[in-house]
């Protein structure tokens, strides 16, 4: 299935609607196009200053801008569909979008450290982060409710896979999640797209969980929206009509891939060395 904007279009919509007005005439509200929408929601999210889009500077924090000498207020009017944060969350602001919380013992805690005991015995974890991102969370919920629509009876989404990065990759992630930018970026085996592992072994591999100076290493342990798989091949970068991912084997797999911006959500990152 081919990547559309149009989806991303929607799922943006379905977070927040953005609209402007003359500020010499309040009274006459107009709403952006939904691909102006989805951008300015998008730098909202990423908490850009401006947002520029067809010679216009938008100015994200003090919500205005100017267009042939007159000038616009705008407004971000909240979806009421907004997700409710997950009950393993802590609390958030009403403004504050993203939120990185140290784990530091409990059941996530645990359940992270065995898998770590029994898979990579040699390697000690550093320090473990809930990822608590409103936007990119909502995202993926929108992008699951289509997938269930779309195929309601398979398995659409698969919890525990894990992605290994660089340090560099890292604030990228946190903020938008693993979007098209990464596509290609760590393997290209199967697809030319993000790539998952159920084993955490593989993606704990120098190759994907690349070292820093100091042999840190980190992964993240995702949620992905796998939908209907096809087998995965070097040459793919498009999948074909009325599938959502790419696999190693369609049997048994053991690596996913994904091109859609919000098919993974990045749940937990999890800094280790030996």
């Amino acid at each position: 299935m081919e990547y559309k904007e149009a989806d991303e279009e929607i799922i943006f919509k379905d977070i927040a609607q953005w609209s402007y007005f003359d500020e010499n005439n309040p009274e006459n509200i107009r709403m952006f196009s939904d691909k102006e929408n989805a951008m300015l929601e998008k730098a909202y999210s990423l908490g850009k200053r401006f947002l520029n889009l067809k010679k216009i500077k938008y100015d994200i924090k003090k919500m205005c801008f100017q267009h042939e000498g007159r000038k616009f207020k705008m407004k971000r009017k909240q979806n009421l569909r907004y997700e409710p944060i997950p009950d393993t969350w802590s609390p958030m602001e009403d403004g504050e979008l993203i939120k990185i919380v140290p784990v530091k013992n409990g059941p996530e805690y645990d359940d992270i450290q065995a898998t770590f005991s029994r898979n990579l015995p040699s390697y000690r974890i550093i320090k473990i982060e809930r990822i608590q991102n409103k936007t990119l969370y909502q995202g993926y919920q929108a992008l699951k409710r289509k997938f269930e629509v779309e195929n309601p009876n398979i398995t659409n989404e698969v919890d525990g896979l894990w992605h290994g990065t660089a340090e560099g990759s890292i604030d990228g992630i946190n903020k938008s999640g693993f979007n098209r930018s990464y596509c290609g970026k760590n393997a290209t085996a199967f697809g030319n797209g993000v790539y998952f592992a159920r084993r955490i072994r593989y993606s704990a591999n120098d190759k994907y969980s690349v070292p820093d100076a100091n042999k840190t290493k980190r992964i993240y342990k995702c949620s992905v929206l796998v939908g209907r798989m096809m087998q995965g091949h070097r040459r793919l970068k498009v999948l074909q009509d009325s599938y959502n991912s790419a696999v190693d084997d369609i049997q048994r797999p053991r690596i996913y891939v994904v091109f859609h911006d919000f098919q993974a959500y990045p749940n937990y990152l999890i800094t280790f060395s030996v």
